[in-house]
């Protein structure tokens, strides 16, 4: 149905916009683009990273496959990072219809986002996933390691999930 090259897009857009939207990127992107990792050292420069992120994945969205885009849209999705001086930044992503992300903000009330899909956790992990040179493995690896904890998802992320940490993505991918 796909070629080996649309399947591993797929299945980077899948775990990214499960898990850290801010890194599902169009395969001729670049992560960070625009912000160093060495500008980065307070919280919001993370969230400045991750938000251009998202612009990049916004402005590629076009080329992530239907499938994917069915499967986040209207996704409301929680993002709770402990940041190395252990304070917390809590994110709220939100996507429309077509899997765009229309709303990324710093939040500090989480209340009406109760059943948003959770994603916790840290900044040294998230930093590495998103100046990986290969930040699908980065993922997969930081899922098993449990460094990245998924909240709230339905039966279907579930599973994506488990893929996304089985050792069969790694043989595949």
């Amino acid at each position: 149905m796909y070629s080996k090259k649309g399947f591993i897009v797929l299945i980077l857009a899948l775990a990214f916009l499960l898990v850290f939207p801010t890194l599902a990127v169009a395969e001729n992107s670049t992560l960070g683009e625009g912000v160093s990792d060495a500008a980065m050292s307070s919280e919001s420069d993370l969230f400045t990273q991750m938000n251009n992120n998202i612009e990049i994945y916004n402005e590629n969205v076009g080329s992530v496959p239907s499938f994917v885009k069915n499967f986040v849209d209207d996704k409301e999705i929680l993002f709770t990072i402990t940041l190395d001086d252990g304070s917390e930044m809590t994110v709220h992503g939100s996507t429309d219809e077509k899997g765009v992300f229309v709303l990324f903000e710093e939040i500090n009330d989480t209340s009406g986002l109760e059943d948003a899909l959770l994603v916790r956790s840290d900044e040294s992990t998230v930093r590495e996933i998103m100046n990986s040179s290969d930040p699908a493995h980065a993922l997969r690896l930081a899922l098993k390691e449990k460094t990245v904890v998924i909240e709230n998802a339905s039966f279907f992320e579930g599973i994506v999930l488990w893929f996304a940490k089985s050792s069969l993505a790694d043989i595949l991918f």
